[in-house]
C-alpha cells in the first residue's frame, strides 16, 4: 500500500510538473511572446479575469525555451511549505545531482524546513549555470503561506540573472511582490496585453471554424467580446457546431459562455457579491454615488476597488463621476440575474438620484436639498421604544431604551457588529460560518453559531429591542428601521455636503464630534477588508465639503474647527491641512497660519517625499481675495 501511494505521489507531481498541451484551436501570439522573451524583469505576473489565456500564454512561451524552463500547476495542498518544497524538487528532479529530502509533514522543524528550503536553493542555483532558466507556477493565487513568499522572495533576490519567474495570478496582484515591482524588476501582464487583437481573433476563429469567415462577421466577434478569449472560442465553437449562422450577427446566446460565466467566475463569489453584481449591472453607468443610492447601501466605493483589484470583469472610468463598467458580456450575463420586477425598481431609483443631482446643480447655494423635521432628527439620535442606537466610530456600543447592550462573549458581539455592517442585507448562516469561525467545521461549528445567534437574542431582549434580529429565507440580518446610529448621521451629513449645503440651523460642528476612531476601532475582524479606510475617506470628504461652504459664507473660525479635526484624523490629509492654513490666515492668526504650514511641509519632505503643492507666501496673497 505504501508504495502505491508513492507511486501515486510521482503521477500527481508528474501531472503538476508538465507543460499543458497546446489546445486544437491555437495560435501563436508571436508578438506577446517576443516582448516578454526580451524583457529583462526577473518576474513577470500574468494578472486577469478568467478565460483571458494566462496559462496557455505561459505555456506557450515555456515550450520555448527548449529544456531551460520549469513548470508547476499549483493547488491548495501546496499552501502547506512541505508540500510546495516537495511540488518544487519535483520540478527541477531531473536536472539536480541528487534528491533533496524534506523533513516528513508529522514531524517537520522549523530548522529542518529551513535547512531543506537552503539546500534546494543552493542546488537548484547551482545547477542552473549559465543562461537563464524560467521557472512558471500556475495558479499562483492560491498560496496564501509567508514561508512560501519568503522562499520566492529568496529565489528572486539570489537568483537574479539566472532566473525568470513567470506567474499567472487569476486576482489581485501579490503583495508580497510590490518592492520588487517599485525596483522595476517586475513585468505584469494585465488583461489589455492579452487581449486578442482583429488579427487573431480572425486567425483563432478561421481554425475552429475550418472555413474562411467574412470580414464583418469576425469583426462583429471581436467587438462584441473585447478580445476576451473565452468568449472568442466560444463563438468558435458554435460557428462550428452550426448554431452560429455566418452570415448572421455575433449572438452570444447561441454559444455556451453563459455557462462558463455562471459556473467560472459568478457562482465562486459569495452571495452578496452575486447581488450586488446583478443589480448594479442594470445601470447604465454604475458609481459608487448612485449604487449606494439605489441599492441603500454605504459600501459600493469599496466593493468596485475589490472588484477592479481582483479582476473580476469591471473597469474604472476616469470621469467626474468615477464610475465603473462591467464588461458587456459579463452584463449581459448578469442582467438575467434580475426579475423584471427588480429592474424596474432600480431603474426607478435611478431616476431620483437623477433629478436630485440635477437639483444640486440647480440650487447652489440653497439649503433644501435634504431638510429633515426636528422630530425625525431625534428619531435618529435616541433610541425609541423597541430600538437601538448604536455608536460604531469608535469602539462598539450598542444601547437600548434599557441601557446599553452586555455582549456575552466576544463573538456575539462579532455576531452583531458582522449584521449590522452588512446594513440590514440578510446573511446566509454558511457566510457567517465562514467569517466568524473560519478554523471551525462540521457540528462543533453549527453548535457555535447557534449558541452565539441565543446569547444574541437574550441581549436584544435585556436591551428592550427583541425584534432587531429577524431570520428571513433562512438567512439573518437586523431591522435597519430600527436602528440609529452615528456612521448613519455621517452619512446623511455626507448626503447634505454634497449637495451643497445643509438644513437651516444645523450645527455643522456636530460632524467633528462624530468620528471618534475608525469604524469599530479596537476589533480586528478580518471581514471589514477595507470599510475603515472607505469611512474615513467619507468623513475627511465630507469635513473638506461643508469647510469650503463655511469659508464661502466667511465663517472661517468653524471651517477651521473642521479643518483641525479632519487634520488629527489623517495627518497625509493634504488638502486639509492646506485650507486649514487659508482659514487661519483669514482670521488674522499669521503665527498659527505658519506653524500649520510647517507642519505640513515637514510631513510632506519627510514621509511622503514630496515638495508642498503650494508656498506659504502664495497663501497670502490670496488673502485679500477673501
Amino acid at each position: 500500500m505504501e508504495k502505491a501511494g508513492k507511486q501515486e505521489n510521482v503521477l500527481l507531481f508528474q501531472t503538476k510538473t508538465r507543460i499543458p498541451e497546446p489546445p486544437g484551436s491555437f495560435i501563436v501570439r508571436e508578438a506577446l511572446i517576443d516582448g516578454l522573451l526580451k524583457g529583462d524583469e526577473d518576474v513577470v505576473v500574468f494578472q486577469a479575469g478568467a478565460g483571458y489565456g494566462k496559462t496557455t500564454v505561459m505555456a506557450e512561451l515555456a515550450r520555448t525555451r527548449n529544456g531551460r524552463c520549469g513548470w508547476y500547476r499549483l493547488n491548495e495542498a501546496d499552501n502547506k511549505l512541505y508540500y510546495f518544497l516537495n511540488g518544487f524538487g519535483s520540478v527541477f528532479y531531473g536536472a539536480l545531482t541528487e534528491r533533496i529530502p524534506i523533513p516528513e509533514e508529522s514531524g517537520q522543524k522549523a530548522e529542518d524546513i529551513a535547512e531543506a528550503y537552503h539546500r534546494i536553493l543552493s542546488a537548484f542555483l547551482l545547477t542552473v549555470g549559465n543562461g537563464i532558466f524560467y521557472l512558471c507556477l500556475d495558479d499562483f493565487q492560491i498560496i496564501k503561506n509567508e514561508e512560501i513568499y519568503r522562499f520566492i522572495g529568496s529565489l528572486i533576490e539570489y537568483g537574479q540573472g539566472k532566473i525568470r519567474l513567470f506567474l499567472t495570478v487569476k486576482g489581485s496582484f501579490p503583495q508580497f511582490l510590490t518592492v520588487y515591482l517599485m525596483q522595476g524588476r517586475v513585468c505584469i501582464v494585465g488583461a489589455e496585453q492579452l487581449r486578442f487583437t482583429k488579427r487573431e481573433t480572425k486567425l483563432l476563429l478561421h481554425g475552429m471554424a475550418g472555413v474562411k469567415l467574412a470580414g464583418q462577421l469576425a469583426e462583429s466577434i471581436h467587438t462584441a467580446t473585447e478580445g476576451w478569449a473565452a468568449a472568442i472560442v466560444f463563438a468558435g465553437l458554435a460557428l462550428k457546431e452550426g448554431k452560429q449562422k455566418e452570415t448572421a450577427a455575433f449572438d452570444p446566446n447561441r454559444t455556451r459562455l453563459n455557462d462558463y460565466i455562471c459556473y467560472e467566475i459568478y457562482r465562486k463569489l459569495s452571495d452578496d457579491m452575486q447581488l450586488f453584481l446583478a443589480e448594479t449591472a442594470v445601470l447604465e453607468e454604475p458609481a459608487a454615488g448612485i449604487c449606494d443610492f439605489v441599492l441603500e447601501r454605504s459600501d459600493s466605493a469599496s466593493i468596485f476597488e475589490y472588484l477592479a483589484r481582483e479582476c473580476l470583469f469591471l473597469t474604472k472610468q476616469n470621469d467626474a463621476e468615477q464610475s465603473c463598467r462591467y464588461h458587456p458580456l459579463f452584463a449581459k450575463f448578469l442582467k438575467s440575474r434580475v426579475s423584471a420586477e427588480r429592474k424596474e425598481q432600480i431603474c426607478e431609483r435611478a431616476k431620483l438620484y437623477a433629478s436630485h443631482r440635477k437639483k444640486k446643480h440647480r440650487a447652489k447655494e440653497k439649503e433644501v436639498f435634504y431638510q429633515p423635521t426636528p422630530e425625525r432628527e431625534r428619531q435618529m439620535t435616541e433610541p425609541e421604544e423597541g430600538s437601538l442606537f448604536v455608536r460604531c466610530l469608535g469602539q462598539l456600543e450598542v444601547s437600548g431604551t434599557q441601557g446599553s447592550i452586555h455582549f456575552r462573549t466576544r463573538k456575539t458581539k462579532e455576531l452583531f457588529a458582522c449584521l449590522f455592517f452588512e446594513g440590514g442585507r440578510g446573511v446566509k448562516k454558511d457566510m457567517l460560518l465562514e467569517r466568524l469561525w473560519p478554523e471551525q467545521y462540521g457540528e462543533k461549528a453549527t453548535v457555535l453559531f447557534y449558541t452565539t445567534v441565543s446569547y444574541l437574542r437574550k441581549a436584544l431582549v435585556q436591551a428592550g429591542a427583541p425584534d432587531v434580529l429577524r431570520t428571513e429565507n433562512q438567512s439573518y440580518r437586523v431591522d435597519l428601521s430600527r436602528i440609529r446610529s452615528d456612521i448613519e448621521r455621517l452619512t446623511i451629513w455626507s448626503r447634505w455636503s454634497e449637495a451643497g449645503g445643509w438644513p437651516f440651523g444645523e450645527d455643522v460642528l456636530e460632524t467633528a464630534g462624530l468620528y471618534h476612531e475608525c469604524y469599530l476601532y479596537g476589533e480586528d475582524y478580518p471581514w471589514l477588508g477595507a470599510h475603515r479606510e472607505y469611512v474615513e475617506r467619507v468623513f475627511l470628504q465630507t469635513e473638506e465639503k461643508l469647510a469650503r461652504l463655511l469659508m464661502q459664507k466667511r465663517r472661517f473660525g468653524e471651517a477651521a474647527l473642521l479643518l483641525e479635526k479632519a487634520v488629527s484624523v489623517n495627518v497625509y490629509a493634504m488638502s486639509h491641512a492646506e485650507l486649514l492654513t487659508e482659514c487661519l490666515l483669514c482670521l488674522g492668526d499669521i503665527r498659527g497660519a505658519k506653524m500649520q504650514y510647517e507642519k505640513m511641509c515637514t510631513v510632506c519632505r519627510e514621509e511622503l517625499f514630496l515638495e508642498p503643492a503650494v508656498r506659504f507666501e502664495d497663501l497670502i496673497k490670496l488673502m485679500p481675495d477673501r
